[in-house]
């Protein structure tokens, strides 16, 4: 496979992602900002925005070194840097999808919590 293709095929299995963060964050930046769990969510969501990035773009530089040092022997150090950053990226994740769940559950409490409307 060519370095290109390889590009092109780690961008899309990025995607869905990418574009799921990017709406949430358009859908939650035009949302009042006194709304419960707003900062929350948001903040949650620019971090899984930035992992992914991040995680694109160290899986691009693997790639990279791949072609670029495909006939080194010395590969191991690097595979076990991006090992850890990877690892690392992982955490950043889930504490994005741990601060968005927050926020929905504190936006739900909310909502559930306000008094009935008299009729």
């Amino acid at each position: 496979m060519s370095f290109v293709t390889q590009m092109l095929s780690i961008l899309l299995f990025r995607l869905p992602e990418l574009l799921v963060c990017a709406g949430g964050l358009v859908l939650l930046w035009m949302s009042p900002r006194t709304a419960a769990g707003r900062s929350s969510a948001m903040t949650g969501l620019w971090l899984l925005l930035g992992a992914d990035l991040a995680g694109m773009t160290l899986t691009t530089v693997q790639t990279w070194f791949v072609y670029a040092h495909s006939d080194d022997m010395n590969v191991s150090r690097w595979f076990t840097a991006v090992s850890a950053g990877h690892m690392l990226l992982t955490l950043v994740s889930a504490a994005g999808l741990a601060l968005l769940a927050w926020g929905a559950a504190k936006a739900m409490r909310r909502t559930h919590s306000a008094p009935a409307s008299a009729t």
